[in-house]
C-alpha cells in the first residue's frame, strides 16, 4: 500500500504546516474492495483541513506456473498419480508456482485418458493454480506410456524320451508352458503373454540325438524373449523276447534249421519279440552242437534280436 504522503500543501499565514494520516481498514476484501485515507493539515494557530483519499485493491493479475517436467513411464499403472497438494506439486522436478498477492494458492491437478496405447501413447496431465481472487492459471504435462522392456522367460526343464514319438508335444498355451518344471514368464506391464513354440528337427539320430524346442512370450506391445529346451532321445531300452516252444525231434537231421527271418521266428509256436521304439528288429540265430549223443541228446538254439541303436536281447531254446 502507498504511505502517507511526506511533504505539505501550503498554508495563508504557516509556512510550516503540521501533517497528520490516517488510514481506515479495508472494506469489501482484497479482491475490489477499498480503503480510506484522511489527510490533515494543521496550521500554528490550530486551524485544521482534511479530505479523504480511496485507495482501491483489486487482484486481477494471473498466478504464474511452470509444469513439472515431462516424464516416461512402462506400464499405464505406473502413472504416478496427482500431487495431493500444492506441496507436493512445488516438490517435484521443474514444478513451480508464485503469485503478487497470495502466497498460498490453491492447487487442482486433472489427468486425462491414454491416448494412443499404452506402447507409445501418452496422457496429458493439467496443472492448475488459483490465489485467492480467482485469479486461474494453468498448465499441461505430458506423461508418455511406452513399454520398451522384453518379458522374462525360463525353459522348461530339459528331458530324456527314449524314443522320437516320445518327444511331448509343444504345450497348447501359455498355462500349459507355465505348468511345466522349471518353466516361468512374466512381464512388467502385461499379465497375459502370447505363447508360441517351435521344434527343431531330432539331430544325431535317435540313439543320442538331440532336439531344440523354442519356446517364445510375447507381450502386448510386442517386446519378444526366447529360450531353448534341449530334449534327447537315447534308446537304452533292450528288446524282450521269448523263445520257441521247445521240441523233441528223433534224428539229428530232423532238427528245423534257424529261422531265416524275424517274421519266420515270430510265427513259431510260443516265440516272441517286441521293441520299446524299433518295429523291425534284427534277428540272428545260433545252433549249438548236439550234446548226449543222438539216443536222448539236446542242441541248444540260441535266438537274438537287436533293435536300431543296437540293444540286444537274446533266448535259448
Amino acid at each position: 500500500m502507498t504511505p502517507c504522503p511526506a511533504h505539505l500543501p501550503p498554508d495563508n499565514c504557516d509556512d510550516n504546516l503540521t501533517y497528520a494520516c490516517t488510514t481506515g481498514p479495508l472494506t469489501g476484501g482484497a479482491c475490489g474492495g477499498t480503503i480510506t485515507r484522511e489527510h490533515k493539515v494543521t496550521d500554528d494557530c490550530g486551524n485544521t483541513k482534511t479530505c479523504n483519499q480511496t485507495i482501491t485493491v483489486d487482484d486481477n493479475t494471473m498466478p504464474t506456473i511452470t509444469c513439472p517436467d515431462n516424464v516416461t513411464v512402462e506400464c499405464e499403472d505406473e502413472v504416478p498419480a496427482c500431487p495431493a497438494s500444492f506441496a507436493a506439486f512445488d516438490a517435484l522436478p521443474g514444478a513451480s508456482a508464485s503469485d503478487n498477492c497470495d502466497d498460498n494458492l490453491t492447487y487442482a491437478c486433472t489427468t486425462g485418458p491414454l491416448t494412443g496405447g499404452a506402447c507409445g501413447g501418452t496422457i496429458t496431465r493439467e496443472h492448475k493454480v488459483t490465489d485467492d481472487c480467482g485469479n486461474t492459471k494453468t498448465c499441461n504435462q505430458t506423461i508418455t506410456v511406452d513399454d520398451n522392456t522384453l518379458p522374462s522367460i525360463s525353459c522348461p526343464d530339459n528331458v530324456t524320451v527314449e524314443c522320437e514319438d516320445e518327444v511331448p508335444a509343444c504345450p497348447a498355451s501359455f498355462a500349459a508352458f507355465d505348468a511345466l518344471p522349471g518353466a516361468s514368464a512374466s512381464d512388467n506391464c502385461d499379465d497375459n503373454l502370447t505363447y508360441a513354440c517351435t521344434t527343431g528337427p531330432l539331430t544325431g539320430g535317435a540313439c543320442g540325438g538331440t532336439i531344440t524346442r523354442e519356446h517364445k512370450v510375447t507381450d502386448d506391445c510386442g517386446n519378444t524373449k526366447t529360450c531353448n529346451q534341449t530334449i534327447t532321445v537315447d534308446d537304452n531300452t533292450m528288446p524282450t523276447i521269448t523263445c520257441p516252444d521247445n521240441i523233441t525231434v528223433e534224428c539229428e537231421d530232423e532238427v528245423p534249421a534257424c529261422p531265416a527271418s524275424f517274421a519266420v521266428f515270430d510265427a513259431l509256436p510260443g516265440a516272441s519279440a517286441s521293441d520299446n521304439c524299433d518295429d523291425n528288429l534284427t534277428y540272428a540265430c545260433t545252433t549249438g552242437p548236439l550234446t548226449g549223443g543222438a539216443c536222448g541228446g539236446t542242441i541248444t538254439r540260441e535266438h537274438k534280436v537287436t533293435d536300431d541303436c543296437g540293444n540286444t536281447k537274446t533266448a535259448t531254446g
